[in-house]
């Protein structure tokens, strides 16, 4: 590989490169998190925790109370998944653009690396 060829693909395909990992990456957090499924089930019941069969009025109230509780808890627990998900997809994010930025400049650091390199 000459320098011609490395340049040409620092410059060229390592910045397509970047933002291939990153829509990768982003693909994974949503596969991971199963964001369409957490999305369908968001009121659903935790668990599948439900309360069938009251008889009377008190059993059908107390199974009212109850079912409204798992899918409250259920609600909770996808929604703090749900915002993990967007926390980790905001820091993927700034990380590629971050990277986007950077990476047209980091050749310039090679020679003074290994300067400092040597002089340790």
């Amino acid at each position: 590989m000459t320098i011609i060829d490395a340049i040409g693909w620092w410059y060229g395909w390592g910045w397509m490169h970047i933002l291939t990992v990153a829509r990768r990456r982003l693909v994974r957090l949503y596969n991971v998190f199963s964001v369409r499924q957490m999305l369908r089930t968001l009121f659903a019941p935790w668990k599948e925790d439900r309360v069938s069969g009251a008889q009377g009025l008190d059993q059908m109230m107390r199974a009212l109370l109850m079912n409204s509780v798992a899918r409250l808890i259920g609600f909770c627990v996808r929604l703090m998944f749900l915002g993990f998900y967007v926390f980790l997809t905001v820091g993927v994010c700034l990380i590629a653009i971050v990277a986007f930025l950077v990476w047209p400049v980091l050749p310039a650091f090679v020679p003074g690396l290994i300067i400092v390199g040597l002089a340790l």
